[in-house]
């Protein structure tokens, strides 16, 4: 996690505030703040692949009650090397009625037009959980006692550090996992706990990235609530698809996300990933038979109208005995299947190779720890007819 990397810029957005919020409440105010002073970050995902991002009505009113209140205001920008790029103490002169409702709607012009048109992408790639974690250190480390919040403007579709959602079945993941491989890291989530946060615009695209599935965004909300409850965190999403005007032209590339689950049926070689035929954690148990059976289904239709005989192999995401033995048992699993659906039992043998595989995709960190989005797609069940060489 790269949170102590730099200073913060202060003054790339200085002008803003000095326009937005003289210093100071006036001598009589008879309006009394939402709450005590806090902290309010927002995490903008200004890069390619999504809209330019919006704000709502209601973070609109989020802000309002952060400008009267005198938040203390940070800005991390999502790219993948993400960074703070501002930071201040909010505050207005006003005292209630017309000259706060001027001061407000001056302060979100300036949010719109400034802050976020600002804080564009600099690095390829796109880390929002790193922008959070960042955003989480600045909010709980602001010397303040009232309530500390994130906004986080971005679609969520990560392409590099802690998760690679571009890869092949990422979003199959169970959430549990990759909580479990955050957690592994000790501290690393321990910067959420206590903060409210609230994202606008999760699974918003802009060509080249195609449209996320209903499914996929429902798995995408999943991850993230997992991964930021896990953490201590209050999450809550906004409905609205975040959709607005393209991206601004010359931000850095990201990688596109393939939502693509459908295995290649009627090709020699059958390579199913966990995604399309996943089982439980550390067992031979379908996480869904049904689905596993519809996988496998045309399959057996396949080798049957061939008259072929065929090897089930299971593969797995780590070495070491035990996962080669599991990978065994899964690809024994997997055959019984294909034999219930009519496969003759003396045509199919079975094995486990654990890594040793053509196509092993490398899916630990620098550290070795275990890269969930990457490991789905080295937990496979292949089908190999007798005379092709797929494994």
């Amino acid at each position: 996690m790269r949170i102590s990397r730099t200073r913060p810029r202060r003054g790339v957005l200085l002008w803003a505030l000095v326009m937005l919020a003289p210093a100071g409440l006036a001598a009589g105010c008879n309006q009394a703040p939402p709450h005590s002073a806090g902290a309010i970050a927002i995490v903008i995902g200004n890069h390619a692949n999504m809209p330019e991002p919006q704000i709502s009505s209601q973070i609109q009113t989020v802000l309002d009650d952060s400008l009267l209140s005198q938040d203390m205001m940070y800005v991390v920008s999502v790219s993948g090397d993400p960074g703070n790029v501002y930071q201040q103490q909010l505050a207005t002169a006003c005292g209630g009625g017309p000259a706060c409702t001027g001061a407000k709607a001056s302060f979100n012009t300036g949010v719109v037009n400034t802050l976020v048109s600002r804080a564009k992408a600099t690095t390829a790639q796109s880390d929002p959980l790193d922008a959070i974690l960042i955003a989480a250190k600045d909010v709980d480390s602001a010397n303040t006692s009232g309530p500390k919040q994130i906004i986080v403007l971005d679609n969520g579709l990560q392409t590099t550090g802690d998760l690679t959602l571009q890869s092949p079945g990422a979003l199959s993941v169970l959430p549990s996992a990759v909580v479990q491989q955050l957690e592994a890291t000790p501290g690393k989530l321990a910067p959420l706990n206590g903060i409210k946060i609230t994202w606008s615009g999760l699974g918003a695209t802009y060509t080249p990235q195609q449209q996320v599935p209903f499914d996929s965004i429902d798995q995408l909300q999943s991850l993230w609530t997992a991964i930021l409850q896990a953490g201590g965190a209050q999450v809550s999403f906004e409905e609205d698809s975040g959709t607005g005007a393209g991206p601004v032209p010359g931000l850095p590339a990201v990688d596109t996300v393939s939502f693509a689950t459908a295995p290649p049926h009627g090709s020699k070689c059958y390579r199913l990933r966990e995604d399309q035929i996943g089982f439980e954690p550390g067992l031979a148990v379908f996480r869904d038979p049904a689905q596993a059976r519809q996988i496998l289904q045309p399959i057996a239709q396949s080798l049957i109208s061939a008259g072929l005989d065929a090897t089930v192999i299971g593969t797995a995401a780590l070495p070491g005995s035990e996962w080669t033995t599991l990978s065994k048992q899964r690809a024994k699993v997997a055959a019984g299947v294909l034999e219930s659906l009519g496969v003759p039992a003396a045509s199919l043998t079975t094995d486990g190779v654990g890594v040793h595989f053509s196509g092993f995709v490398p899916d630990t960190s620098s550290s070795g720890q275990l890269i969930e989005t990457e490991a789905v797609q080295n937990r496979l069940v292949i089908v190999q007819p007798v005379g092709v060489q797929c494994s």
